[in-house]
């Protein structure tokens, strides 16, 4: 009888064992590597952590000065730091950037800037005028940004910049038109796809969203396309002949050639600071309603979902089946089953509960980049 006990608490044993969450095997992992990123104080603003060959380029500040750092992916020794804004005051809210030949160009608050991602040094500054949504995107040489209700191209070679579409801004009215995003057709021409909107003044109420299309080659607008009355919408992203985004309480998916709503999917809340990612048929996001969701790309039905996920949301990152984000905490997630494979919490937050996980993940050679409001960090990945 006590053999039969011994032999059943050993299985109960392996059996509590195997089935334990890999939250809680995994809880105290320590990163590879940490850097500090401030002389102190806490990091604003938001600039995407953006992995290179050569490095990692981090967004941090020393004194008053948004700072960028670059960082060795190998042991987090930073390499050199850039602050040569036009201003030494100059706020810092980059969307994207466009790397080509190891130059990184970004288009922040009306200025544009191109870094030498080798030397550290400003390869050339341009002051602009206007305001507009702070993205970039490019093709080779050229770049392309929206400056108020303009979009625009400059080269990468001459700095030369040319304004080449523009939407109509009525009085009593507030028009904007966001970065768009560039890709070659089978014909060669060079396309771009963008959204605009805008606001009534007088009560601030938004005004309809539309989708466009246009053929920079032919200087032909291809389609402007009403999407949904009185509603905010995120940056789209473009997966084979179609279009995602996130529109108010949706997402959404269009046919990238007619600009036709393929589907829509209504949540709770929106995804504005969340953007989207896709990979491997499906379409991840973070929701301000606390949830995290996985939908099919295909059709939008939601495959599974991560309720309470607290936090603000950011744009997740997927490598080897994993889908990486920070709410707070940086989350691994297997893509087809919504497990938690781990979860940390920032090594910093004990001390200091204003300092969590924000903004990008990013990861390769199975070694996942994430930062603080104080710190980069490098965790070895889940896969």
């Amino acid at each position: 009888m006590q053999k039969f006990i011994k032999i059943l608490l050993l299985m109960l044993s392996c059996f509590s064992s195997c089935c334990s969450s890999p939250v809680d095997q995994d809880s105290n992992q320590k990163p590879l590597w940490t850097t500090s990123l401030t002389d102190g104080g806490l990091i604003f603003g938001t600039f995407p952590v953006i992995n290179t060959e050569l490095g990692i380029l981090f967004i941090g500040a020393e004194g008053n000065k948004r700072t960028l750092f670059f960082i060795d992916k190998a042991n987090g020794a930073i390499k050199w730091r850039w602050s040569d804004y036009f201003s030494s005051a100059e706020d810092v809210y980059v969307s994207s950037v466009h790397l080509f030949q190891n130059k990184c160009t970004f288009y922040n608050i009306g200025n544009i800037y191109s870094l030498d991602l080798e030397k550290g040094t400003s390869v050339w500054r341009i002051a602009k005028r206007g305001g507009g949504i702070d993205g970039i995107s490019g093709l080779g040489t050229t770049f392309f940004y929206a400056n108020d209700t303009n979009l625009e191209q400059g080269n990468l070679i001459n700095q030369q910049t040319e304004k080449f579409f523009s939407i109509e801004n009525p009085t009593g009215y507030r028009m904007f038109i966001n970065a768009p995003l560039a890709f070659i057709n089978q014909n060669s021409d060079t396309i771009l796809l963008t959204t605009r909107g805008g606001l009534q003044l007088m009560n601030s109420t938004a005004v309809p969203s539309y989708l466009l299309l246009y053929n920079l080659t032919k200087r032909q607008l291809l389609y402007d396309s009403v999407q949904q009355d009185n509603t905010r919408f995120g940056l789209p992203e473009i997966v084979g002949n179609k279009v995602y985004m996130a529109l108010g309480l949706s997402l959404q998916c269009n046919d990238l050639q007619t600009g036709r709503l393929l589907w829509r999917k209504k949540f709770e809340s929106n995804f504005i600071r969340s953007g989207l990612t896709i990979s491997d048929g499906k379409v991840f996001a973070g929701c301000e309603d606390t949830n995290f969701y996985c939908l099919d790309a295909e059709t939008g039905n939601i495959l599974w979902q991560l309720n309470g996920i607290v936090g603000g949301s950011h744009k997740p990152f997927v490598m080897n089946g994993v889908v990486y984000f920070t709410r707070t905490y940086l989350y691994a997630v297997d893509i087809n089953t919504g497990q938690i494979l781990w979860k940390r919490e920032c090594p910093e937050q004990a001390q200091n509960g204003s300092v969590y996980f924000f903004g990008r993940v990013t990861g390769s050679d199975g070694k996942i980049y994430v930062q603080s409001y104080k710190s980069a960090y490098c965790y070895k990945a889940a896969r």
